[in-house]
């Protein structure tokens, strides 16, 4: 049978080859760059290399397990209490995770650093305690938030069950949480053991030396500081191969969760133990970007140096993500080869960031496009990395829209403009303002591809406090960060209104 191009088709194939192209451009610009330095020394150096591996696998290993033993005991103190503030915790963990990771590197700098804490103990924030500390402030309400949806939706028969059976705390997590729990230990453990691999600005502010490099930090050190492609491209790959196979992994092992949970009380007797984890979450997590805000914000508001980097943050991620939103909309358009185009969509996230960046940019200053400002190459690179969380943001609700009303927009004709106008805008308007909030907010706290292109490119608040570390202007820096958490917490609190079901149903 003979396979015919509809017109509805069109975007979708022009976003599959411009998505496709760029990730086999990078492809090329490493290869290329591997093989191109056969008149200079091709010596890998294998040792380094093998420390780097290992290293990198280390951090990610026991930053892993510390978001773990800190999100498992947040989890079960606030799986079944606290019903009316559940959508505010929830929503505050979820905002953890996308604080921009600069931010995260001062709060704990402060908190923890020359005045803090951990200095009275004699240990220091730079190094691997550093590292770990700061992606387990990162991904912990992450593993807490997974934890605690799957929690809910255990059966309600099941839960009266073991109340009945009189089953203990310790009883109920090992015989009826655990089961319903394995599957998504598993897909939550890979998938933030993939992005503490995957992690640079935390790694490269809190590393403290040579000793703490991974092989994100090595290959930007390659490009930068050491000015060697073929050694980049070599490292750039090693990390495509890492990252692909625990990818791999994760999509085998994913779990499903019902889509309505139901709960129930476990009673009064470890009531103490979830106001305590309740107590810790707002003292440890939500304490601490509060006193950040009130301590800094005030030093610059009079002020007006921060105006221009929050402009062109704005503008910057609101442009990326609807470049990235066009490419969502193209390849949900047509049905047929769904899942051709979920992979492609998701490819962003088996391919790592900086690895695309490191080929797309070797091969760009080797063309004759080099003397060019690498604008175009900037957008096209951050559209698709925030490609697959609009995809999946948007894949379901347009499904059941689908479903719905396909066979009957079908018999009208409508054209696609006429589809998304009139059937799939007024329905999905909910989740696509909320997911956009959301991508912006990751867009403007990235520093990967700005600390690749060049700081120059970038006069953004990320970058902006980069370069205030970097000059040791730490109060403007404190400042900057601290206006950056607030435009965060402001479009994230635009994402939860307009993401809500309620809404989206209206």
């Amino acid at each position: 049978m003979r396979f015919r191009l509809s017109p509805h088709d069109t975007p979708k194939i022009i976003a599959w080859v411009f998505i496709l192209g760029c990730f086999l451009c990078s492809i090329y610009g490493l290869v290329s760059a591997a093989s191109a330095s056969s008149h200079h020394d091709t010596s890998l150096p294998w040792q380094y290399w093998g420390e780097v591996f290992s290293f990198t696998l280390w951090q990610a290993f026991l930053s892993t397990v510390t978001s773990f033993l800190i999100g498992l005991p947040l989890a079960a103190g606030l799986a079944w209490r606290f019903e009316r503030a559940k959508p505010y915790l929830l929503a505050l963990m979820q905002l953890c995770f996308v604080l921009p990771p600069l931010v995260i590197v001062m709060i704990l700098i402060q908190g923890l650093g020359k005045q803090g804490w951990l200095n009275s103990l004699g240990l220091s924030p730079y190094g691997l305690l550093g590292i770990v500390l700061g992606h387990a402030f990162l991904n912990a309400p992450f593993v807490a938030r997974n934890v605690i949806q799957r929690l809910e939706s255990i059966p309600r028969t099941e839960m009266q069950l073991s109340q009945h059976l009189g089953m203990s705390t310790f009883a109920f997590y090992k015989w009826v949480g655990l089961p319903h729990l394995t599957s998504t230990l598993k897909s939550t453990f890979l998938f933030v053991f993939l992005l503490c691999i995957n992690s640079f600005a935390i790694v490269l502010s809190l590393g403290g030396g040579p000793g703490s490099t991974t092989l994100e930090v090595a290959i930007y050190q390659s490009l930068k500081y050491e000015f060697n492609p073929h050694q980049a491209a070599w490292l750039a790959a090693v990390q495509c191969i890492t990252t692909l196979s625990i990818a791999i992994i994760m999509i085998k092992s994913s779990a499903t969760h019902p889509s309505k949970p139901e709960c129930i009380s476990l009673g009064k007797k470890t009531k103490g133990i979830h106001y305590i984890a309740l107590i810790s979450f707002l003292l440890l997590w939500c304490l601490p970007l509060c006193l950040f805000i009130t301590r800094h914000l005030t030093n610059v508001i009079s002020q007006s140096f921060w105006i221009e980097p929050l402009a062109l943050s704005l503008v910057y991620g609101f442009t990326v993500t609807t470049l990235s939103a066009l490419l969502c909309f193209a390849l949900l358009s047509s049905q047929r080869a769904k899942t051709a185009s979920t992979l492609i969509a998701n490819l962003g996230i088996i391919y790592p960031t900086m690895v695309l960046t490191t080929g797309l940019t070797l091969l760009w200053y080797r063309s004759a496009l080099g003397q060019w400002s690498p604008l175009i190459l900037i957008l096209a690179i951050q559209s698709l990395v925030i490609l697959p969380y609009l995809y999946r943001a948007l894949s379901d609700p347009w499904d059941r829209i689908k479903h719905q009303y396909g066979p009957l927009y079908a018999h009208l004709n409508m054209s696609s403009g006429q589809r998304l106008r009139w059937v799939y805008w007024p329905l999905i308007k909910g989740p696509f303002i909320g997911s956009f909030c959301v991508s912006t907010v990751l867009i403007m706290g990235d520093i990967t591809v700005p600390a690749m292109l060049g700081f120059e490119h970038f006069p953004t608040l990320s970058v902006s406090i980069a370069k205030s570390l970097g000059a040791y202007r730490f109060e403007i820096a404190y400042g900057l960060a601290a206006v950056q958490l607030l435009a965060t917490l402001f479009l994230f609190s635009l994402a939860e209104y307009f993401g809500r079901t309620e809404y989206a149903n209206r």
